[in-house]
């Protein structure tokens, strides 16, 4: 049997786990042993053996020499034989042979290379991509293996490296029949581990089964023995992240029979139990072995006991060829054997041995090949056989499903009822029986039985599997309040599986989709059109077919459909959603407004404001038709047509914030910035929450240099909306303008981490390294404005500014005259930038 050795991280005790488990081997079961070392980077296995230098070949050797044989082809084919007699034959060159021994046992060891100075070479160089692309590698490791195993070993151990690498498949995919994960108490380990677990379970070569099936021993290590609170925090967490694997695992049974169907949950916790290593500090330095040829009695407190436990567990899974396989170990994976083939193994099995415990496996096997009369016909002699409640419930549980699935569903809701009665909180039978009622046609039943499951599901403690079936069973449950045309409980199941399906690392596509085709059933049947299109874009597409059969013609779904593309700025869906709904309603003014705002969004300013004058034509109390027409005169700079539409709004709507805050831009734009504030004031006032609205009146404050207001205003947009980075930006500007320059680029870097693309952000941070005189971090920055904005016509002159004072007066030069071919004449900086262009060219000039 070959097993990988693998841990994500080093420093896990994967190594001393490894050299500690052959030495048991070999100690006290006397077996032969092979260590190979594949952690090429780190090799170290040889001074568990007091092997401190070793001058013989090793693995890169070996890959190295079959490389240079193919390579000597160029590109021709080897015969297998060829292959066969240069390594097979030769394999014991490569193995270092008795590295210890027992009277009956060894341990040899194959060594990542010759350790002289071209190991780090020959390692560094080697590629493993042309090994697989060009040379056959992968043909080569299936002969490798076959070696291998042809030798005299009763076990081969692979260590290999941490991490994922080139020859990480190999090692943890490819070649070993186990895998050992030795996990560490920290998330990074755990992810990781579980991410090489999946694609282990998960690869090709094992899905094609040219590997049987996957064996994964994960090894929880490194537990501190002094603090059970964190070690029991780290054992339950352990639990739940690797029950699957696990449970895979105790499913494919063991020779000796301990596991069975029906245990699996006490068969978990002896795993873990059995297996959990703690940390010891005495073996923390050096390399040392806890096993010798003196056999010595161990308690079970020591890690020496822990290890034997480890070994047990892979003896479970050990190949004995003289003991016949038990019929739960071939029942799983009968896509490598045919169907028949195994059917008579289970016969001859149970034939041989017609307990209740064979037969019932053999039923499952049948039951789970979808061969329901067969295994109906086993069940029912297993019965005669078994006696004990839990194995009684298990086998009436699965009698039950076959009558469910033949439609007998009298027979099977007796045997499901009976086994509520002595175990009614059995999450899964109740869902069952609500399965039963529900083909039935007992929807009210049903959803009775759904409840009572979710309850005992949610009782239990949340693994992924549980998780699981919380999931489907709100989905069921959904299904039931649609039936009953409960729409409100029907949302509500909804969105409650929804949430359990997304936090799911795998959700089932086609269950996500069923999903959000009901939710937007019952959304759409209670006229929820803003709630049905939020919850995204799959949700929406369908949707909009289905308002078609549900309502023929809805306007409110449209108008809320055109509201939410508004939001996304896809303006032009936008316009052909208002159209279809004008084409039948020419009188709807929500359409006008929205399709207002996206001709606005379009920068189609007279079209939007066509379509406002219509809006308001058609109701000349439209507040929002009012303000929208407003913001369009405020973008065309036409700010008394904007005010006065404000001031109609404001009329109309006294309470209206945005309204205010709007009109408030405007008497900032005239810079009439006592006029700005008064309006700034009163939206706070009506609203206390509005984030805009500081940061527009610290902008105001900004303007009348009353910095230390505008940073108060500035700071609470960001305590209310922490991600605006505009307010991060004019906070480093009044920072500025009280001349506080590290705290500015405090701000500046902040609004830059939350918008990168922010060239005035860079503009006004490379100002503020300017006036600290560290000239060449203000001209990265305004490279970086420049690089954003290439017009960015005050950036050109800053850094005129900057070089200016590097006494680089070209560049300087070149900048002024940029700003200047950017700006019109009558622009206030004009003379200014032309009087610094003067004296950079008299300076350039100056003998």
């Amino acid at each position: 049997m070959i097993i990988t050795f693998y841990s994500y991280k080093g420093g896990v005790g994967r190594t001393q786990l490894l050299a500690n488990l052959a030495a048991y081997y070999c100690f006290y079961e006397n077996k032969k042993i092979l260590l190979i070392d594949w952690d090429l980077e780190a090799p170290g296995l040889h001074f568990y053996f007091a092997k401190d230098t070793l001058q013989n070949k090793g693995l890169i050797e070996l890959f190295s020499d079959y490389c240079d044989l193919m390579s000597a082809r160029l590109g021709g084919s080897i015969p297998e034989n060829e292959i066969q007699a240069r390594f097979k034959d030769n394999l014991a060159q490569y193995i270092v042979s008795n590295v210890t021994q027992s009277k009956e046992g060894r341990i040899d060891l194959m060594t990542a290379g010759f350790y002289d100075d071209n190991y780090t070479k020959l390692t560094n160089n080697f590629d493993w991509v042309r090994f697989y692309e060009n040379l056959d590698g992968g043909f080569f490791i299936e002969l490798l293996k076959t070696y291998l195993k042809d030798l005299d070993y009763d076990y081969i151990f692979i260590d290999s490296r941490t991490g994922v690498s080139d020859y990480s498949g190999i090692c943890n995919v490819q070649i070993p029949d186990a895998n050992v994960l030795v996990v560490a108490p920290t998330r990074q380990n755990v992810q990781g581990s579980l991410r090489v677990a999946r694609t282990i379970s998960e690869a090709p070569y094992i899905v094609q089964h040219q590997r049987r099936f996957p064996i994964i021993f994960p090894i929880l290590s490194r537990l501190d023995p002094l603090d059970d609170h964190q070690k029991a925090k780290w054992i339950k967490g352990f639990r739940e992240d690797f029950n699957m694997v696990i449970t895979q695992l105790l499913r494919l049974g063991t020779l000796n029979g301990q596991i069975t169907p029906s245990n699996l949950a006490t068969g978990i916790e002896n795993y873990i139990s059995d297996t959990m290593l703690e940390y010891k500090t005495d073996l923390s330095y050096g390399e040392q072995l806890l096993f010798s040829n003196e056999q010595a009695k161990m308690e079970k407190t020591t890690l020496a006991y822990q290890i034997t436990r480890i070994a047990y567990w892979i003896n479970c899974y050990a190949p004995h060829p003289n003991v016949a396989l038990l019929p739960f170990d071939i029942a799983k994976p009968a896509g490598v054997m045919r169907f028949d083939a195994i059917k008579q193994r289970f016969e001859r099995w149970t034939k041989a041995n017609p307990d209740g415990r064979n037969l019932f496996n053999y039923a499952v096997f049948l039951h789970e090949e979808g061969r329901y009369d067969l295994a109906l016909k086993q069940y029912l002699l297993a019965k005669n056989y078994i006696s004990a409640p839990e194995q009684t419930m298990k086998l009436n549980n699965n009698l039950a499903l076959i009558y469910k699935n033949q439609q007998q569903y009298d027979k099977a809701q007796i045997l499901f009822e009976a086994i509520l009665h002595t175990h009614p909180q059995n999450a899964d039978v109740w869902f069952n029986v609500a399965d039963v009622w529900w083909e039935q046609g007992n929807v009210t039943k049903a959803n009775e039985c759904y409840t009572h499951a979710l309850e005992c599901y949610q009782a239990q403690t949340l693994t992924l599997t549980i998780q699981q079936k919380i999931a489907q069973t709100y989905l069921n449950q959904a299904a039931c309040y649609m039936q009953l045309e409960e729409w409100d409980k029907a949302e509500t199941a909804c969105i409650a599986a929804l949430e359990q399906y997304r936090q799911l690392p795998n959700p089932s596509k086609e269950a996500l989709r069923k999903l959000e085709d009901n939710l937007a059933i019952t959304l759409l049947q209670q006229k929820k059109y803003a709630e049905t299109l939020q919850y995204g874009e799959t949700l929406s597409k369908y949707a909009v077919a289905l308002n078609k059969q549900i309502n023929s013609y809805d306007p409110d779904f449209y108008i809320a459909r055109a509201k939410r593309l508004n939001e996304q700025e896809e303006y032009e869906a936008v316009i052909r959603e208002c159209n279809e709904v004008l084409l039948l309603d020419p009188h709807n003014t929500e359409a006008y407004c929205n399709r207002g705002l996206a001709y606005n969004g379009l920068k189609q300013y007279d079209k939007a404001i066509a379509d406002y004058n219509k809006a308001i034509a058609l109701d000349p109390n439209n507040v929002k038709a009012y303000n929208n027409r407003g913001n369009v005169y405020h973008d065309l700079k036409q700010y008394d047509k904007a005010i006065a539409d404000y001031n109609k709004a404001i009329a109309l709507d006294p309470n209206n914030v945005k309204v205010y805050n709007n009109r408030g831009n405007v008497y900032h734009d005239l810079k009439q910035y006592d006029k700005a504030i008064a309006d700034y004031n009163k939206a706070i006032e009506l609203d206390p929450n509005f984030a805009y609205t500081y940061g527009n009146r610290g902008t105001a404050y900004n303007e009348l240099k009353q910095y230390d207001k505008a940073i108060t205003d500035y700071t609470k947009a960001i305590a209310l909306d922490p991600n605006n980075a505009n307010a991060y930006g004019n906070r480093g500007l009044a920072y500025n303008g009280l001349k506080q320059y590290d705290k500015a680029i405090v701000a500046y870097n902040k609004a830059i981490a939350l918008d990168p693309n922010n060239a005035n952000a860079y503009n006004n941070r490379g100002n503020a390294y300017n006036e600290l005189k560290q000239y060449d971090k203000a001209i990265a920055d305004y490279n970086k404005a420049i690089e954003l904005d290439p017009n960015y016509v005050y950036t050109y002159y800053n850094r005129g500014l900057a070089y200016h004072n590097l006494e680089e007066h070209p560049q300087a030069i070149a900048d002024y005259k940029k700003a200047l071919s950017l700006l019109p004449p009558t622009d206030s900086y004009y003379p200014i930038i032309q009087k610094n262009l003067q004296e950079a060219q008299f300076l350039l000039n100056k003998p």
